[in-house]
């Protein structure tokens, strides 16, 4: 969350026609329980009011990727990208004839969590969203039971409940070495280039003057973006944050490394 998602995904889809798989099917439709059936009986492309077209299962739940699995998501070849935060359960729509890739953003993770705070203050619409962040300060919130703990490690180690331990950050950093295709946050335009040539989509983009207009409108604008006051590593928010998510932090150092090593991937 708040690393770049929203805008890679606005991205794949207007400049580049993607049909996606992620929570969207559930947030657009006003039909819950209708759409529920047909998640569970068969595998559709739906399109938005916004022209993006989805499949219509929730792939960031574990119900929703239970029923992808069981329809085969995957094989279907109905989804060009699977966006997703449980890496753990996605990972069973794969098999040896269906495989697949992963790629993602990393941003520092005290700026992450900043701009999560001061978005979920306001973002009333978000599933997220608590009414008890409205009243916080900053500070508050870094010594709260509200704010994120080595989220990223966490996820990758599919490890919820345990305190961490060094060995976490090490599986995590092995996760991404062999597995995942890495973008960086402050080389937002960079990455998402990156992610065009290692996948095959760069063609699409390059010569086309309208594909390559609405990449650049839409990496500029940015589709989540929130203006919010900026913390320096100086103030003891900065250093509150930084302690609690120690994993994340030395996480993110090792992830800017495989992003330079990357470079020679395309």
């Amino acid at each position: 969350p708040k690393s770049g998602g929203t805008t890679v995904q606005d991205v794949l889809g207007h400049c580049l026609n993607m049909v996606q798989a992620s929570d969207v099917a559930s947030h657009e439709n006003n039909e819950k329980e209708s759409m529920t059936e047909r998640v569970l009986n068969s595998l559709d492309i739906f399109v938005n009011q916004d022209g993006l077209r989805y499949v219509n299962v929730d792939t960031t739940t574990s119900e929703g990727l239970s029923n992808a699995k069981r329809l085969g998501l995957v094989s279907s070849g109905k989804a060009d990208v699977i966006i997703t935060h449980r890496l753990h359960d996605v990972s069973s729509l794969f098999d040896i004839s269906h495989q697949g890739r992963a790629f993602t953003f990393f941003r520092h993770p005290v700026t992450r969590a900043v701009s999560m705070f001061y978005y979920l203050q306001s973002a009333t619409w978000e599933p997220t969203y608590d009414e008890a962040l409205s009243g916080m300060s900053l500070l508050e919130y870094a010594h709260s039971d509200h704010a994120e703990e080595n989220w990223v490690v966490r996820s990758l180690t599919n490890e919820f409940e345990e305190p961490l331990e060094v060995q976490h950050v090490e599986v995590s950093k092995e996760i991404l070495r062999r597995k995942v295709l890495v973008g960086i946050m402050e080389a937002f335009d960079q990455s998402v280039v990156r992610f065009e040539k290692y996948f095959g989509w760069w063609e699409a983009v390059e010569f086309n003057v309208s594909v390559l207009r609405c990449q650049r409108e839409r990496m500029a604008g940015g589709d989540n973006r929130n203006d919010h006051p900026k913390v320096g590593p100086e103030t003891e928010e900065f250093q509150v944050l930084a302690d609690r998510n120690w994993a994340d932090m030395e996480l993110y150092q090792y992830a800017k490394e495989l992003f330079k090593e990357q470079a020679s991937l395309v």
